[in-house]
């Protein structure tokens, strides 16, 4: 389990009525993800801007956009193919590199998990000993 959590950054998104939202979103690899909407954008660094009266870097966003707003360039930007490619290679290449870490972080859970069963088990069984035993608890038949 990892109990790390994934970095966020400030978003301003452009809706689709022309009203900006002030939003958090997790960065992933190279990209800002809205897990709520499923969309992510391009984490370009040339398009993220300080927000007027705050020194707070944001990004530019519209959610009919793949490429966030270039302030630089004063264009939206737009990525290629080969870019975007290159971008789920590495991050195909960074989960399968997590994948023997992710198996033994699940293996040692599980173990966990059965350790506790088992003491809890042992421990309910020698209060039953020993309510038995003691002659507070009485079997019928015995």
């Amino acid at each position: 389990m990892d109990w790390r959590r994934k970095p966020k950054h400030k978003v301003l998104l452009i809706a689709d009525d022309h009203k900006l939202r002030d939003i958090d979103l997790n960065v992933d690899m190279a990209s800002v993800t809205d897990h709520r909407s499923g969309r992510a954008w391009g984490l370009v660094p040339g398009a993220v801007i300080p927000r007027y009266h705050t020194r707070k870097p944001y990004l530019v966003v519209c959610g009919r956009s793949d490429g966030p707003f270039n302030a630089r360039k004063g264009k939206w930007e737009v990525f290629d193919e080969s870019e975007v490619s290159r971008i789920a290679a590495q991050c195909a290449d960074k989960e399968i590199a997590e994948l023997p870490r992710r198996a033994i972080q699940e293996m040692a859970a599980s173990i966990m998990k059965l350790s506790i069963a088992g003491l809890t088990l042992a421990v309910a069984v020698m209060a039953a000993v020993v309510a038995i035993s003691s002659g507070t608890v009485r079997i019928p038949g015995l």
